[in-house]
C-alpha cells in the first residue's frame, strides 16, 4: 500500500514541543486519518502527549474530526484549542476552578463576583466508574462557548466572564464545568452567571457519555 508523506504545521506551544515549524511525516497511504497523524506526532515529540485529546489539526485549513482521512492533503496544521485563556474560554482535559477564573479576572473595578461549578455527583454512571466522562466536539465547543461569554456581556452588562470546560474522564466530587462574572453590582453578576450556565446546557456540543435516556450536561 505504500506511504504518504504529509507536511505538518505547527503552531504556539506545538511549535515548541515539536521544536520546529513544520515537518515532513510518513503515514500509511491510502488510509491515514487525523489520529494517525497525531499519534506519530505524538510518537515523535513527546512534549505534545499530555495536551494530545485537545489538540485540533487542520486539514487544508478546515478543521478536522480525529477519524477524518488525510490522503491527498497539502498542509496539515497542528495547533491548542484556539481561544485558550485569552479569550477567557477554555476547553480542558485538565482540573478547572471557578476560584481560578475569578482570580483571571481580578482587577477589572468590580463591586461583585459571582462563581459557578457544576461537579460531578456520585450518582449515575459514576457510582460505579467513579467518574463521568465527557465527549466534545471541540472546535465548535470552543466556538460556541465564546458565543455564550459574548452574549452574557451584551446582555447583562457585566465586567468580564470565563468559562471553563472539561472532556474526557471527571472523577466524582471535581468540577466538570466553572465559570466567574465580575460586575460592578450583584444582581447582574447573578444573572450573567445563571444565564451562562442554561446556555451552555443548550448550544455547546459537550456530552456526557453513558445515560440512555438522552445527553445532557451536568
Amino acid at each position: 500500500m505504500g506511504c504518504m508523506r504529509a507536511r505538518v504545521l505547527y503552531f504556539g506551544p506545538c511549535r515548541q514541543h515539536a521544536g520546529c515549524d513544520e515537518e515532513t511525516i510518513d503515514l500509511p497511504g491510502g488510509t491515514a486519518t487525523v489520529q494517525d497523524l497525531l499519534d506519530r506526532c505524538c510518537a515523535l515529540h513527546p512534549g505534545l502527549a499530555p495536551a494530545r485529546a485537545s489538540l485540533l489539526v487542520a486539514v487544508d485549513r478546515e478543521f478536522a474530526s480525529p477519524a477524518a482521512g488525510i490522503t491527498g492533503a497539502e498542509e496539515i496544521a497542528v495547533m491548542p484549542p484556539v481561544s485558550g485563556g485569552a479569550a477567557g474560554i477554555t476547553l480542558t482535559t485538565g482540573k478547572v476552578s471557578a476560584a481560578g477564573l475569578a482570580e483571571s479576572l481580578a482587577g477589572t473595578g468590580e463591586g461583585a463576583v459571582a462563581t459557578f461549578e457544576g461537579v460531578v455527583r456520585p450518582e449515575g454512571p459514576a457510582a460505579v466508574s467513579g467518574h463521568l466522562d465527557y465527549d466534545a466536539y471541540a472546535p465548535m465547543a470552543e466556538a460556541k462557548l465564546a458565543e455564550v461569554a459574548a452574549e452574557a456581556r451584551r446582555r447583562f452588562g457585566i465586567l468580564d466572564l470565563a468559562i471553563a470546560h472539561r472532556h474526557g474522564p471527571v472523577p466524582v466530587g471535581e468540577a466538570a464545568v466553572a465559570i466567574a462574572v465580575t460586575a460592578r453590582h450583584r444582581k447582574e453578576a447573578f444573572a450573567a452567571c445563571a444565564f451562562a450556565i442554561d446556555r451552555i446546557k443548550q448550544i455547546v456540543p459537550i456530552w456526557k457519555l453513558g445515560e440512555d435516556a438522552c445527553l445532557r450536561h451536568g
